[in-house]
């Protein structure tokens, strides 16, 4: 396995810096027009930019943009509570999933990064919550040298 340059404590720093910048993003309320009966039900997720670390630099940045179709049933309040949880859980998986696979030529897989989000929502709000996991955009920058 190889070193990638940032102690766990270097991470957790970076990882609550990214938390900290996601939550104080201002939140606008708009007025959602009345659901329609039976119509899907889908949560945004903010954009995840994660950048992807070799030895001791970025080497690329991969943007994720995520919804959540909701089973029948549940409304996008249902998950607020645990919305912070779930976030945070993804881009853990995503920097983790994306520094396994440093070294190939293409490390963001549409097909891979949905089976993953996918299981961690389940794990994070419950099996049947999450109809199915939508990436809405997927994109790898590598960084010149």
């Amino acid at each position: 396995m190889r070193a990638t340059g940032i102690s766990r404590l270097g991470r957790r720093r970076l990882l609550s810096w990214l938390l900290a910048l996601v939550a104080a993003s201002p939140v606008r309320a708009e007025q959602a027009p009345e659901p329609i009966p039976g119509a899907p039900v889908f949560v945004h997720l903010p954009l995840f930019v994660v950048p992807v670390i070799e030895g001791d630099e970025v080497t690329r940045q991969v943007t994720v943009g995520v919804a959540l179709e909701l089973a029948e049933g549940r409304t996008a309040e249902s998950i607020e509570p645990k919305r912070p949880l779930l976030v945070d859980a993804f881009f853990k998986e995503l920097y983790g999933m994306f520094a396994q696979r440093a070294h190939s030529d293409h490390i963001a897989d549409e097909g891979t990064v949905k089976e993953r989000l996918g299981r961690v929502a389940d794990r994070v709000l419950g099996a049947g919550v999450v109809k199915q996991v939508l990436i809405q955009q997927l994109f790898e920058r590598e960084r010149p040298k």
